[in-house]
Formats: C-alpha cells, sequence, structure tokens
C-alpha cells in the first residue's frame, strides 16, 4: 500500500520533509472543490488541508492560496507572507515572483517589494538578469529591480545556455 493511497493522485514530490496533497477525493467527485495540506514521510498531515492550491516548499516557504489570494507559509504551517497576491510562484534565491493587478514583480522572504510590481509578463532570471516587458517595450533588470545591460557574448550565453 502506497504512502498516497489515501491522498489524491495530485501529491507532489517531498520538498523540505513535506509533500503537499489534495484530500479532496476528486477521483471519485469531480465537481470537488480542491483541500491542499502537506503530509510527512509517514503520511501525517502537518498542515490542515485548507488551501484552494498550493505549491512545494521551497527555501522555507511554501506559495499557497486561500480565498482566491497567494501568500506564503513556513514548513509549521504559519502565515509568512500575508494573502495579498493574484498569483505567487516559489522562492528562489530569495526572490519570488508575485502578481498583483496584472502587474509581475518579485518580493524577498519577508515579504519586501523587492522589484516594482509593474512588469507586464512573468520574467525569470538567469545569470542575474531577466528579460521584463513593460509599456511595450523589452529590457533586462538584475535581481534588485534595476536596468541591466547585457553585452553580446552574454546574451549569447543567456539564449544559448537557457533560464537558471
Amino acid at each position: 500500500m502506497s504512502l498516497f493511497d489515501r491522498f489524491d493522485a495530485s501529491a507532489y514530490d517531498f520538498s523540505e520533509g513535506l509533500a503537499c496533497v489534495d484530500v479532496s477525493e476528486r477521483l471519485r467527485n469531480p465537481d470537488h472543490k480542491a483541500a491542499y495540506g502537506f503530509v510527512d514521510r509517514e503520511g501525517n498531515i502537518k498542515i490542515p488541508a485548507i488551501y484552494d492550491a498550493a505549491y512545494a516548499f521551497h527555501e522555507g516557504f511554501a506559495a499557497v492560496k486561500l480565498n482566491n489570494k497567494w501568500g506564503f507559509i513556513d514548513t509549521k504551517g504559519n502565515t509568512a507572507i500575508s494573502f495579498t497576491y493574484d498569483s505567487a510562484d516559489s522562492f528562489t534565491r530569495g526572490l519570488a515572483l508575485v502578481q498583483l493587478n496584472g502587474k509581475y514583480g518579485s518580493i524577498d522572504m519577508e515579504g519586501n517589494t523587492i522589484i516594482a510590481v509593474i512588469y507586464d509578463l512573468p520574467y525569470f532570471f538567469a545569470y542575474g538578469r531577466a528579460l521584463v516587458h513593460l509599456d511595450g517595450k523589452y529590457g533586462y533588470i538584475d535581481t534588485k529591480g534595476n536596468k541591466a545591460a547585457m553585452s553580446a557574448s552574454e546574451a549569447e550565453r543567456y539564449f544559448r545556455e537557457g533560464m537558471e
């Protein structure tokens, strides 16, 4: 018998000792409302299944959705960053991409806005820079949100080797 036999097939891999599971029995009920929580390796629920959506833990936090807003919890289930965002991604190197009112920016692990939530499209960092779109124009920013130039050789490496 598998650890996840009693949970929905949407269980994620373990990350930081916990796995995200949907306990709503959607296989038996196609009209289910998702109920995500986190279990330990023995299958014990460690964080109650109260979330509408959730991502695995990264860097000590998981992005979770509650009442149609995204925020972050720690591995104990405490709210670490309030539920204010329309969407949120996992933390990578201390930053998480967030969306609010159709615009994108990044926050740090304390919930401080590091990169203003002004960009038109989601972005990802490679070699300390991200290609962003603002007011119909493209450009590069660094991990602090400052404009960042890129040499021709850096641009070639960026596109050849892909994103981090």
